[in-house]
């Protein structure tokens, strides 16, 4: 949990900063929602039966 805690502490700081100078919202909220949909799928989504579903599905595929 350091690396994505240190960055998403990184990425909040410099999006209360950019607010505070600039009064503006750049890209750094875009990049912590980024982060954060990657952590919550990572961590969350093999649970889900639908992505479950999929996986199964997708292994049957004639891919090759």
């Amino acid at each position: 949990f350091g690396v994505p805690v240190g960055l998403g502490t990184i990425l909040l700081a410099l999006t209360i900063w950019d607010w505070r100078v600039n009064r503006r919202f750049g890209v750094f909220p875009a990049a912590l929602a980024v982060l954060l949909v990657y952590h919550v799928a990572t961590l969350g989504l093999h649970r889900s039966p639908a992505w479950n579903a999929f996986c199964v599905a997708f292994l049957g595929w004639p891919l090759t």
